[in-house]
């Protein structure tokens, strides 16, 4: 994979990295404040990060509205799937923590990572109207949201174990966007490739 910045890629990447922390902080700003319902806590969760990424995509690409509204029920969807799934889940990870604690924390990192690809699925829809190889993405949102529980054992008896949140949502928000840094200047070598060709037929 051969990954060059351009100088609208430092800004993009600057904002996706904001983005990631404002909708980490918009959640936990506004959680308190609503009624305490089971359904209430994906839909926020993927409002703000929905918004947030939409606003930094804005700058970068015309499918920012749609990119937000995929990453909103992506994250709703999966945090009612899991709702839905609470009690096998919550037996697996008792027979995980039953084995020992690396078992443990392998399966909540599995978690993750699945949670990561559930939503880059509801993204890859709308990417792959603009970037060639969009599969791709699922694969980069997977590992970004695992990278929290990753970061989180890196951390463990540390003294930076107190700023684990913090650091968890740096590296998901920084590998989140080298992943689209990359394809969407894929994306933008292809179509200067056709308009470079359309311009040569004429």
């Amino acid at each position: 994979m051969q990954l060059s910045f351009r100088k609208q890629d430092l800004v993009f990447f600057g904002l996706w990295l904001a983005a990631a922390f404002a909708g980490r902080a918009l959640f936990d700003w506004l959680i308190p404040l609503l009624p305490d319902a089971w359904y209430l806590a994906p839909l926020l969760s993927g409002a703000a990060r929905g918004l947030t990424q939409a606003l930094a995509l804005a700058r970068r690409s015309h499918i920012a509205a749609l990119w937000g509204l995929a990453t909103f029920m992506g994250i709703t969807f999966y945090g009612w799937l899991v709702t839905g799934l609470q009690a096998p889940l919550q037996a697996l990870a008792q027979a995980a923590q039953a084995r020992d604690e690396g078992t443990l924390v392998l399966f909540v990192i599995l978690l993750q990572a699945v949670q990561g690809a559930v939503i880059g699925l509801w993204q890859w829809a709308v990417l792959r109207t603009d970037a060639p190889d969009a599969g791709r993405w699922v694969f980069f949102s997977s590992i970004a949201y695992a990278a929290v529980g990753l970061t989180a054992l890196a951390v463990f008896d540390t003294p930076l174990n107190e700023y684990r949140d913090a650091l968890g949502t740096l590296a998901t928000g920084a590998i989140g966007g080298l992943g689209l840094v990359w394809m969407l200047n894929q994306a933008d070598d292809v179509y200067a490739t056709r308009e470079s060709g359309d311009q040569a037929a004429q």
